[in-house]
């Protein structure tokens, strides 16, 4: 787990170093997760380029920095329509437990090809499932308890702050909310608020000087 303080003093000294910016408690909250969402989202592409070497597409293969943020739970629903857990961003597997079996995801352009299959027709042994916005819809539809295990939404961060007698901010940590990656990635956080930083203030030198941060420790 990474400290918000530490990369808020990070963030704070290399900016005030590059270019005297000292952007408010609030905009660094900002920053920070705009910078937690784009490095779930840089790591997350790295596992589908490598989900795509992987010839069966049942294997689960991520980079080991994404592990704390994979989530199971069990779902459960009447109709076949299975609602999305809140904090769902990307889906790894479903599974129903009554058969022990893997549901394969289908695109929702192919479902019907696989409903009319005599073949390809979904069984309770070998169930299928399209994602929609919200829902899964799972087929056969007597199906009505899967268990899934997904990547969940970076949660968010907090630089939490009091006012002293100066009316300057004083760090919270009672009330601060940490990031959940692991130390290793402390420079790669820094580095993409830097460059939010960078393009908010309009100053193209921090700007740049994040690109490269973020390129050399990508």
């Amino acid at each position: 787990m990474i400290s918000v303080d530490a990369v808020y003093q990070l963030s704070y000294a290399i900016a005030a170093k590059q270019s005297q910016a000292f952007p408010s408690p609030a905009d660094f909250n900002r920053y920070a997760n705009l910078a937690n969402t784009d490095l779930f989202n840089f790591y997350n592409d790295e596992r589908e380029k490598l989900l795509l070497k992987v010839n069966s597409g049942e294997q689960i293969v991520m980079p080991t920095t994404l592990n704390d943020f994979i989530t199971t739970g069990t779902l459960s629903s009447s109709t076949g329509v299975f609602n999305m857990p809140g904090d769902y961003q990307y889906y790894l597997s479903l599974t129903s437990p009554s058969a022990q079996a893997d549901c394969l995801k289908v695109d929702q352009s192919k479902l019907t090809n696989y409903l009319n299959s005599t073949v390809d027709n979904p069984t309770i042994d070998y169930p299928i499932f399209t994602e929609n916005s919200d829902t899964f819809n799972i087929y056969p539809d007597s199906i009505n308890s899967v268990i899934i295990t997904y990547l969940k939404i970076p949660p968010a961060v907090l630089w939490a702050y009091t006012l002293n007698s100066s009316n300057r901010p004083v760090y919270d940590p009672n009330n601060s909310i940490n990031f959940i990656w692991t130390d290793t990635e402390i420079y790669r956080i820094t580095a993409r608020i830097l460059y939010y930083m960078g393009v908010s203030i309009r100053d193209t030198e921090l700007e740049q000087m994040a690109s490269q941060m973020t390129n050399t420790a990508s």
